[in-house]
């Protein structure tokens, strides 16, 4: 009787092993790289001590960014980026295409 249960317990910790060693990740990983711009557009409001001018807050950078969006291609990227002391994109709704990238980049 003795035998019969640990010969039953060295059967199961042998599966619960091969389990554990055949169920190792074997995808093959690579880090993601940002795909090259076809565009680069410069934000053109200032947010002094983070504040947008009230004439500013209808200044609205929509327009510009879905057709830069609309005119790149696919595999490449829209980069928004800060000029000097304007770093603000004010924008409503836009529509990314397939493959296409909206990257911001830093204190922008």
């Amino acid at each position: 009787m003795r035998f019969l249960r640990f010969a039953s317990l060295l059967v199961v910790s042998l599966l619960v092993s091969s389990l554990t060693l055949s169920a190792q990740d074997t995808r093959k990983v690579t880090e993601p790289h940002l795909p090259a711009a076809c565009v680069t557009l410069e934000a053109s409001i200032a947010a002094p001590d983070g504040v947008i001018a009230p004439a500013d807050e209808l200044k609205l950078d929509t327009e510009r960014i879905q057709h830069a969006v609309d005119t790149c291609s696919a595999g490449k990227a829209v980069a928004l980026r800060a000029r000097g002391d304007k770093n603000v994109f004010l924008s409503g709704p836009i529509v990314l295409h397939t493959g296409i990238t909206l990257i911001i980049d830093a204190n922008t």
